[in-house]
Formats: structure tokens, C-alpha cells, sequence
């Protein structure tokens, strides 16, 4: 299941039992799902990807460790995975090639 942008890592993650109840929601062109007003806020909770994590089969890990990501032997989880989501972001990469990334 490959994961195309921010919209279908929200949908999983709710799927996993990320509580909507953290998010402001607004429907979407009358899809049952619902688009969140603030995504910064949701991509800054640990607990959207742990979420995100659980539905996708990473570790429960979220010791630091070493996070050179996609790279055998090298620490897994969800937090690798938030902070290589903030540096393609901060750094003004592609994100659809992130999220295409994703395992």
C-alpha cells in the first residue's frame, strides 16, 4: 500500500486508531473522509505516527539511534521516519517522492 501524499497518511493513520478527536475536521467533496484545517499541528504529534507506524508495519522504537534513512542496520520506527519527513519539508524537497518512499 503506497502512500501518495499527506491526505492518504492522514487517512491510514486514523484507520490505525489515530483519535480524530486531536484534529479540527473539514469534509472533503463528499468523501466520508474528512481533511484536517491544520495539518502542522498533526504532522507535529508523535502520536500521528505512531499511528502511521502501526498501520505500516514499523517498529514501536523511538530511541535515537542512527537515522540515516533507508540505509541497512539502521535504526527503525516511527521517529526516523518524522524527522526525515521534516527535513524533506524544511529543506524544500519533494514530498510525494517521501511518502512513494515510505515501507
Amino acid at each position: 500500500m503506497t502512500l501518495h501524499n499527506e491526505e492518504e497518511a492522514i487517512k491510514q493513520a486514523v484507520e490505525a486508531g489515530y483519535p480524530t478527536t486531536r484534529i479540527f475536521l473539514a469534509p472533503l467533496d463528499g468523501e466520508r473522509w474528512f481533511r484536517p484545517l491544520n495539518d502542522a499541528a498533526i504532522f507535529q504529534d508523535p502520536a500521528f505516527w505512531q499511528a502511521l507506524g502501526k498501520v505500516r508495519g514499523w517498529s514501536d522504537v523511538s530511541k535515537f539511534g542512527d537515522i540515516n534513512f533507508g540505509r541497512p542496520g539502521v535504526h527503525t520506527g516511527w521517529l526516523p521516519v518524522a524527522l526525515r519527513y521534516f527535513e524533506v519539508k524544511l529543506s524544500g524537497g519533494d514530498l510525494s517522492q517521501f511518502w512513494t518512499s515510505l515501507p
